[in-house]
């Protein structure tokens, strides 16, 4: 039977489930003069194309916030619930930062069959035969957001350190080479602070060409190469999904992450 759930795998993973979609933070400007508004939007979408802009929705958000070169600003205080787009300021900052952004765990319920071919489209096929071991009217999945995007404010020097700072979140990107850069690009991923090896990871990368989709996977030390060091901007992402670990009324759990920024 393993053979067949592999085989299925192989026709599935190209497959786009509609339900499976990205969700990241997008500046309108990823640089920006000192006196400009900062705005920033939480769009949904597949392979760079936007489906639908969110709102920042502050019950499902606990953690919102810009780190710079010397602190973290919480931004929930000084947003407005529903505002669209989710963040519109005049950067009290110069020089490079770096927003970050959780939301909370969202469920779904989804057949047999189209869970396991949204599994194995996100590099999941591995868990076919526990989906096949365990058969359901429906799968019940919880997962929540952990995303990240870069952005630089008047012409003070690119905080290289900012953006390999682990910021805590669950899931995580680090980006370890420069975004200025034409070297290849390096990240790591940690989860729970801890490298996340064997794992697949996809970059969109979209300039006024075309859209490029790459793709890159960790060693044991979590980390991951991209070679193609286009320009343009970049959307690196993942996800990371595991049977339930506790007693809730649920059967799977997972956390999916993005980095936006630009290479110019």
């Amino acid at each position: 039977m393993k053979i067949f759930w592999t085989a299925l795998a192989l026709v599935l993973v190209s497959a786009a489930p509609a339900w499976a979609h990205d969700c990241w933070l997008q500046p309108d400007r990823f640089k920006m003069g000192l006196d400009a508004l900062l705005m920033i939007r939480l769009l949904v979408g597949h392979k760079l194309k936007v489906d639908k802009e969110l709102p920042l929705e502050k019950k499902m958000t606990p953690r919102f916030s810009i780190l710079t070169r010397d602190k973290e600003v919480n931004l929930l205080p000084v947003l407005d619930d529903e505002s669209l787009p989710a963040l519109k300021i005049h950067p009290q900052f110069s020089g490079t930062g770096m927003v970050v952004m959780d939301r909370g765990f969202t469920e779904i319920f989804l057949e047999n069959d189209k869970f396991s071919s949204y599994i194995a489209g996100e590099y999941h096929s591995h868990l076919l035969d526990q989906v096949e071991a365990n058969p359901r009217e429906k799968q019940k999945e919880e997962y929540a957001r952990c995303m990240k995007t870069l952005v630089h404010v008047g012409d003070a020097s690119f905080t290289h350190e900012l953006v390999s700072l682990e910021t805590g979140q669950r899931l995580e990107i680090l980006l370890l080479s420069r975004p200025l850069s034409t070297e290849p690009v390096r990240i790591k991923v940690l989860f729970d602070h801890e490298p996340l090896p064997n794992k697949t990871v996809t970059a969109f990368i979209k300039n006024q060409d075309a859209m490029v989709s790459l793709t890159a996977v960790t060693g044991e030390n979590g980390e991951a190469v991209f070679d193609n060091p286009k320009s343009g901007m970049w959307l690196i992402r993942l996800v990371h999904l595991f049977a339930c670990e506790d007693e809730r009324d649920m059967d799977w759990t997972s956390y999916w992450s993005s980095f936006c920024f630009e290479r110019v």
